[in-house]
């Protein structure tokens, strides 16, 4: 079972993270998430999510809204 941060939820069972539609940056900022591209043809490889959905908190996939890069390795200072 591999259980979100965020949701609290078995990220392998639930398709959609509600903790994971916005992203607080360390300089107070929020913006939304960003979803897993609608034209997918599979679930997120990672967090499982749907096509559309949003990744759950952690997920390798999640890209940042502010540099478009991938979030958990990023330097936008996300908290």
């Amino acid at each position: 079972m591999a259980q979100c941060e965020g949701c609290g939820k078995d990220m392998l069972v639930v398709d959609d993270c509600s903790a994971g539609r916005e992203i607080e940056f360390a300089d107070g900022e929020r913006q939304p998430a960003i979803p897993y591209p609608k034209d997918e043809k599979r679930d997120c490889h990672d967090c499982g999510v749907g096509p559309g959905k949003y990744h759950h908190v952690g997920c390798d996939m999640a890209r940042c809204p502010r540099c478009g890069g991938q979030l958990i390795s990023c330097e936008c200072e996300v908290v």
